[in-house]
């Protein structure tokens, strides 16, 4: 049985993709039940087709797509290679390109390789993007090549999609310089959302200053504070307690303060046996 993951992907807009990136949420994992999927692959398709021609980007509670997408992975290695070559065709809507990206991003292999390499030389470059965006969540020997050349890419936003699949596969200095540029003040909103993205995928202490500048920004949700919290208490320092304390105030669900102060108490803890 096939293990699938179900990206909830909250205020993702057509801005995003046009940064290059995916805002996004923590994920949850789940696996395919064989006995939940009730349609044929083609049928499945066929509605997942639907979707995309005319997505409802702001309605996260709708997770039939996502349901779908992994649902359909499951059936064959190659299944979801209609919905990439979506990204390639022109007429295919900003929109749908920003659906195509929540749903199938992390559901790709190294099968899929030969369906998204085309997309690179494409003349659109959000299409190109797209297609760095894919090839970053790709674990395969061949990957790091094909991203380090669109880091020479002539459109910014490219890129930068580039420079994160290489800060996704934790290649240096590529990582080093795409955390380095949250701080630049010509990096997006967007762009920022996308540097949490890849730390959420790997988090180390030499983002933590990065995460705490997360947490206490007003405009963050809850559901990214609970994550960041999380983070915090298995690899935070002193120096992030102050942030989850300010962070408290700014959130809005009674249960976060319970979770920062679990955070808190690993942090101490840690720190204890440390100076033992």
């Amino acid at each position: 049985m096939q293990k699938a993951v179900l990206c909830l992907v909250m205020g993702m807009s057509v801005m995003g993709l046009l940064a290059g990136c995916i805002p996004s949420e923590p994920v949850e994992e789940y696996e395919v039940n064989p006995e939940s999927i009730t349609k044929t692959p083609e049928e499945m398709l066929e509605e997942w087709m639907a979707y995309a021609i005319a997505p409802d980007l702001e309605n996260s509670q709708n997770i039939r797509p996502f349901t779908l997408t992994d649902q359909l992975a499951a059936t064959s290695p190659t299944a979801l290679a209609p919905c990439i070559e979506l990204l390639g065709k022109p007429d295919t809507s900003p929109d749908t390109k920003v659906f195509v990206l929540q749903c199938v991003t992390v559901n790709m292999t190294p099968a899929y390789i030969p369906y998204i390499k085309p997309l690179l030389n494409h003349e659109n470059p959000d299409t190109r993007s797209c297609a760095y965006t894919l090839l970053g969540g790709i674990l395969d020997p061949s990957i790091p090549g094909l991203l380090e050349a669109g880091l020479k890419d002539e459109v910014q936003r490219v890129a930068f999609a580039a420079l994160s699949g290489l800060a996704i596969h934790n290649i240096e200095p590529a990582r080093s310089e795409f955390m380095a540029s949250y701080w630049d003040e010509d990096t997006t909103a967007n762009q920022r959302q996308e540097i949490l993205r890849v730390i959420f995928k790997m988090p180390t202490e030499n983002e933590l200053k990065i995460l705490s500048d997360f947490i206490t920004n007003a405009d963050t949700s809850d559901r990214t504070r609970f994550m960041i919290a999380m983070i915090f208490g298995r690899i935070g320092t002193d120096a992030e307690i102050e942030a989850l304390q300010k962070s408290v105030e700014l959130s809005t669900d009674e249960a976060y303060k319970d979770v920062v102060e679990s955070a808190e108490a690993l942090i101490l803890e840690r720190g204890a046996v440390t100076s033992a």
